[in-house]
């Protein structure tokens, strides 16, 4: 019944996304085009025309071949759900592994290759044609591999800490909050050197280590790596939607910085409360005020990197990393109320 209730959500939730994104890149889109020809009237003194024009070509570029990455990705994901292509993979799965977490392990690990892989031209030419085209590109292939190398060592970290006792209950939250700050600290330190990347992939590494007594926790329902799946669906399209609405929107997000950090602290605060009282309404109420929170910081480090206002690439990338954590691990938890023990 609740799985049921949540495929309904999901496909919901995914087809007023897809529409939504597809409006909203239309729209700059046409806007970006009316406004070719000519340098706004504020900034006609400071922006010759020639750099106007390349910059609405680079624009909507860019928002084409968005577009294009949107429909096949959404077609991936139909694949994956309404036609199937995840029953058939988990059917060819299940003789080799066997029931159990091993097969759960497997059919995520399966799920995350197949989806880099179809993704993986897309990200090559989005970074090395359409970037290099307009001069835009100021990252090196090795970067870039090295940045993929982040979700597989994430990948790996997650599969080899189901073996591990990472500490759970307050002393493993507060010990969780120290370790990511120092490296945090460390990653702020190093952010314009070679060493910065290595401390942001090993942060990576941390991070999903401590992700292993939640997915443990929801691997053991029969719909577990469902649960999962949905949970990093629901996350890719937060993330999409946000991003989007970022990039369009002509409001001024930056001034939302403070009162976000400020609920941050609300939000630690509210976890470490919850640790003695147990409330489970609490629990869920903290879930949904950290999804909201972190939502709102994807609109706030977008804005800043596409204004300029981040030009750090290991800084942006740790931002909305986090972000993108933090979304997940907390819809996670609210989508383990519908997991089923049959």
């Amino acid at each position: 019944m609740y799985s049921s209730a949540f495929s309904i959500l999901f496909v919901s939730f995914f087809v007023l996304t897809l529409v939504l994104r597809f409006w909203l890149s239309s729209r700059q889109l046409r806007h970006v085009l009316a406004h070719r020809s000519a340098v706004p009237a504020e900034f006609a003194a400071r922006i010759p025309l020639e750099a106007h024009q390349k910059a609405a070509d680079y624009t909507a570029a860019k928002v084409r071949f968005g577009l294009v990455n949107l429909f096949f990705s959404s077609a991936v994901l139909i694949g994956f759900t309404l036609l199937g292509g995840l029953q058939a993979l988990s059917q060819a799965l299940l003789p080799l592994t066997g029931a159990g977490m091993a097969y759960q392990l497997a059919l995520l690990a399966a799920f995350g290759v197949i989806s880099g892989l179809l993704d993986l031209p897309f990200d090559y030419y989005r970074q090395f044609v359409l970037e290099q085209r307009f001069g835009f590109n100021k990252m090196t292939r090795g970067l870039w591999l090295l940045d993929l190398v982040k979700g597989t060592v994430l990948g790996a970290a997650i599969g080899v800490g189901f073996h591990l006792p990472i500490p759970t209950g307050i002393i493993g939250f507060v010990l969780f909050l120290a370790m990511a700050w120092g490296f945090i600290y460390a990653i702020e330190k190093t952010k314009n050197s070679a060493a910065g990347v290595g401390v942001l992939l090993l942060f990576t590494f941390f991070m999903g280590l401590w992700l292993t007594p939640q997915l443990v926790h929801t691997l053991r329902y029969s719909n577990g790596a469902q649960l999962i799946m949905l949970a990093f669906g629901g996350t890719g399209a937060v993330l999409a939607v946000m991003a989007s609405i970022a990039t369009v929107s002509k409001r001024d997000f930056s001034m939302m910085g403070k009162w976000l950090f400020a609920g941050t602290i609300v939000v630690i605060l509210a976890s470490l409360a919850n640790f003695f009282l147990q409330l489970p309404a609490l629990a869920i109420v903290i879930s949904i005020i950290a999804i909201g929170i972190f939502s709102a910081y994807i609109l706030y480090d977008v804005q800043k990197i596409v204004n300029g206002g981040e030009t750090n690439y290991i800084r942006a990338t740790l931002s909305l990393y986090i972000d993108v954590y933090v979304i997940f691990t907390h819809l996670l938890s609210l989508l383990g109320l519908g997991g089923s023990r049959d």
